[in-house]
């Protein structure tokens, strides 16, 4: 059972004790310059110079096109973006500040908050009893960052944006909510530890005035976010609105170091999986290639659920420095609108996976969702299941999309040969019935009887959502035919390698 809901009164408290489409009609905001245009800062203004920028066995990458700003963060001010609007000029039930929150890489069955065993997401129960609403049942419309992202910030389904693993960008024809925003005189901020987000060719940049970003899986953005996090705060204009997009990349490998005093889990050294390489000594590529000794793999897959587990909480953590930093600032006490939601899961075994990107299995599509609204105090019920992509609907309009999206996801084969990955399509009709497309099968699964999707079914000759689902694969299998005539854009698999999904 979801907590209850408490009073803004109680949430302001709660916070300050943490511990730790096309174009809408209207102006558009002014396009992410290329890089050549972009303006490094000084290191004098560094916040991250006492922090490597990377780690070898991740793949961090350097900056490029100049963006930078101290060891480890790629930073970049928009001169051409300027907020216009004041806060006491907003319209009449318009928030003064609106949050996109990605905790990176959080499945919901790992979660305190969704009946998980472990308590490493003592933050996530705490602000569920403040949410207007909450879901264990939505589903990503992607299994990796990229393509999530894309469909949160524009509110369309991969298929329509094109953004897939193929190194394809997001095209700037779509107009995103930070777009959006900008254009309605707001400031916008994209704070990222994900370094997938770190130049403006990946399209993601579109209608930020001030981006911030990793150059690596390693770093400040990781290791001292809430130092980062105070600076930028303090950038911004308290007397102008303000829309955010925040991603927290803890839960991603290479997993943190597991301390001493925590009584759920052992302590650890960090653990890298070391996905970039087809060494057949390497853990990992014995594993996923089933040449592992079954002996060795239940040692293995424990110390991985372990770090994953405590990795979790780690982000966790950070949520609660965020919402803390957000809430001294005054933004929260402010007419706001958030979205706290994951943009995919992690494999820690299951169909002999890790990580994730291969396949729309429930361990990678189904993420945890909270909703806040302080200028709407009537119930809100979220459809269930619900598309990961509703965030979009509640960011820009403060409501549900009616009727509700298609509850969909999809994955697309991996440039890397040995690297597990399909073309796969999903369609939830419910949350027992999901009918699948993976390497050229077709299949249904009943998720009340097979939660773990180990028996699946013969596809259904007839069935209520089979005419839906022929036309989401056959709208999939034409945007991966898009991309493929387009080619990938270079600097995005620069960005792609460095956190691990190619090599």
């Amino acid at each position: 059972m979801l907590p209850r809901l408490l009073p803004l009164t109680v949430l302001i408290a709660t916070l300050l004790a943490c511990s730790g489409k096309e174009p809408a009609a209207g102006k558009r905001a002014a396009k992410a310059p290329p890089p050549a245009t972009a303006t490094a800062e000084s290191e004098d203004d560094a916040v991250g110079d006492d922090t490597d920028a990377g780690d070898d066995d991740e793949g961090g990458s350097k900056a490029r096109g100049g963006h930078r700003k101290g060891p480890g963060v790629v930073a970049w001010t928009n001169p051409e973006a300027h907020a216009t609007v004041a806060l006491d000029a907003l319209p009449e039930g318009e928030p003064a500040f609106v949050a996109l929150v990605v905790m990176d890489t959080v499945r919901a069955d790992h979660t305190q908050l969704c009946g998980y065993e472990r308590p490493n997401t003592p933050n996530l129960v705490r602000f569920a009893k403040l949410a207007r609403a909450v879901s264990c049942d939505t589903y990503s419309p992607a299994t990796w960052t990229l393509p999530a992202h894309a469909s949160y910030l524009t509110g369309r389904p991969t298929a329509e944006h094109g953004v897939h693993t193929l190194g394809t960008p997001l095209d700037d024809r779509f107009e995103t909510l930070a777009e959006t925003y900008a254009a309605r005189g707001y400031q916008t901020l994209l704070l990222s530890a994900n370094p997938v987000f770190g130049n403006a060719e990946g399209g993601f940049w579109q209608g930020f005035d001030r981006v911030v970003v990793a150059e690596g899986l390693r770093g400040p953005l990781r290791e001292e976010f809430g130092r980062m996090l105070k600076a930028e705060l303090e950038r911004l204009d308290p007397d102008k609105p303000l829309f955010a997009f925040i991603n927290l990349i803890d839960a991603h490998d290479p997993y943190p170091d597991i301390p001493e005093g925590l009584d759920w889990v052992e302590p650890a050294e960090r653990l890298s999986l070391n996905p970039h390489t087809a060494d057949p000594k390497s853990p990992y590529y014995q594993f996923v290639t089933g040449q592992m000794p079954e002996p060795k793999q239940g040692p293995y897959l424990a110390r991985i659920k372990d770090a994953y587990d405590h990795a979790v909480y780690t982000s966790d953590a950070n949520l609660g420095v965020l919402i803390r930093g957000l809430t001294a600032t005054g933004w929260i006490a402010r007419p706001h609108r958030m979205v706290i939601t994951s943009d995919h899961g992690e494999h820690l075994g299951e169909h002999q996976l890790l990580r994730h990107g291969s396949a729309v299995w429930q361990t990678v599509t189904r993420i945890p969702f909270l909703y806040f609204d302080n200028m709407d105090k009537s119930p809100m019920t979220l459809p269930s299941p619900m598309s990961g992509t509703t965030a979009w609907t509640l960011l820009h309009d403060g409501k549900l999309p009616e009727p509700a999206l298609l509850v969909e996801s999809a994955s697309a084969e991996n440039p890397d040969d040995f690297k597990p990955s399909w073309e796969s399509v999903a369609v939830w009709q419910s949350n027992e019935d999901k009918l699948m497309y993976l390497d050229g099968k077709r299949m249904r699964f009943d998720l009340s009887a097979d939660p773990m999707e180990e028996h699946p079914l013969a596809f259904p000759v007839t069935h209520p959502g089979i005419d839906t689902f022929a036309e989401r694969l056959a709208a999939h299998e034409k945007s991966l035919q898009d991309a493929l005539e387009r080619g990938p854009d270079p600097e995005v698999m620069k960005l792609m390698q460095a956190v691990g999904y190619v090599q």
